[in-house]
């Protein structure tokens, strides 16, 4: 989806079928019929990883295996337990923690990646929040509204 560019179900399913040495995808069409084919389609040795935080506990529901996160770049500890909740079956575990990082899983994405997420870092005081041009950091306004989400989250 961020690329301009997408492998059809049909594609991806071929490949997986045809070729022992392409073992994944990570899927971030965000076109959840798409997902569903591959899904539905796939050999049992394949996996189909989330791409896109905000879909991958619907994902896993269906049968994605993980996610290639960005917010856990900020939230290490809660993408990786709601991932292995989904994973041991527990959805109504999985599903709380997904509705208490929604907010944040979509403001990182508001004014563009990856922005938001260097800003959460540069709150964190991981990282300095530097992006290279034709990139821009988020406004200060987002800028506070992504360290008070933050807050909310750990209760700080």
């Amino acid at each position: 989806g961020r690329t301009g560019s997408n492998i059809s179900a049909q594609t991806t399913l071929r490949l997986a079928g045809d070729f022992s040495n392409v073992a994944a995808i990570k899927e971030a069409s965000g076109n959840m019929v798409q997902i569903m084919q591959i899904i539905q389609g796939k050999p049992d040795d394949f996996h189909v990883i989330s791409g896109d935080d905000v879909l991958t506990l619907p994902m896993m529901a269906l049968g994605a295996s993980g996610v290639i996160s960005v917010l856990a770049n900020g939230c290490p500890r809660e993408i990786s337990e709601m991932v292995n909740l989904a994973l041991k079956g527990d959805f109504s575990g999985a599903q709380a923690l997904h509705f208490r990082l929604l907010d944040l899983m979509q403001a990182i994405f508001e004014e563009g990646s990856p922005s938001g997420i260097k800003a959460l870092l540069e709150g964190l005081k991981l990282i300095q929040n530097n992006v290279r041009l034709p990139l821009a950091p988020v406004s200060e306004g987002h800028y506070k509204k992504l360290q008070q989400l933050m807050k909310e989250l750990y209760q700080v």
